[in-house]
Parts: C-alpha cells; structure tokens; sequence
C-alpha cells in the first residue's frame, strides 16, 4: 500500500476517478477510486514517456472477444 498512500498524500481529494463499462458509468465509493487511481498513477509516472507533472490519465480497455 505505499504507492496508494504516497500517491494520495500527493493529490489527496482533488483526484478524481470514473469506471465506465460499455458506455455505463460504475459507482464507486471513496475507497475504490482512491486504489483504482493510486495503482494506475503509480505505474504511469514509471514510465519513462511521460513527462510530469501530468493533468489527466485515461486508460481504455478493449476486449476483443464478443
């Protein structure tokens, strides 16, 4: 859990995290944005190609089975 706490510590209550699963929005409660956003942050800002600070991360997920 460092990198969700770290992460947090950082942006705290001005991130914000959406779900949307075939064009249906997800509610989440405060405790599943705050590990869904933590654990994409925490891997995004490993990468070298990304240049910080950065404003918003979108991450889509496709599958190709029907």
């Amino acid at each position: 859990m460092f990198i969700c706490s770290a992460v947090y510590m950082q942006f705290g209550e001005n991130m914000k995290t959406e779900l949307i699963v075939d064009g249906q929005k997800i509610p989440l409660n405060a405790f599943v944005q705050k590990i869904l956003a933590a654990g994409v942050v925490g891997m995004v800002e490993t990468l070298d190609s990304v240049e910080m600070p950065w404003k918003s991360i979108e991450l889509k997920i496709e599958n190709d089975k029907k």
